[in-house]
């Protein structure tokens, strides 16, 4: 059976994992929204501008749709394999933050 300090410290770690990752998932969002605005001023046209005032909520509109597309797996593949791929590439990229000092007292496990 798992013990309060274990679930309290795995709650800790996990509680800075989402602190580092999410303003990082943030900021790529949002950097993808500028370089389609940059992209729409240099073929003289607006870009992204339906979502919110100006298009800020583009990234957000984007993920959302992410998020519920249906899942087409082709007939030839392992589904298993098809699904998990993602994932893993996903999940390695990320797993690179966690070797990086941010501070002294800031690291996400000992």
């Amino acid at each position: 059976m798992l013990s309060w300090e274990y679930l309290l410290t795995l709650s800790a770690i996990l509680g800075k994992i989402t602190l580092l990752l999410g303003p990082l998932m943030l900021a790529v969002a949002y950097l993808t929204f500028a370089e389609r605005k940059v992209i729409g001023a240099m073929q003289v046209r607006i870009g992204p501008n339906r979502v919110g005032p100006r298009g800020w909520l583009q990234p957000i509109a984007d993920a959302l749709k992410l998020m519920f597309k249906e899942i087409i797996v082709p007939s030839g593949a392992n589904r298993f394999l098809f699904a998990i791929a993602p994932v893993i590439s996903i999940g390695s990229a990320l797993a690179a933050w966690a070797v990086i000092p941010l501070d002294d007292g800031l690291v996400l496990a000992d």
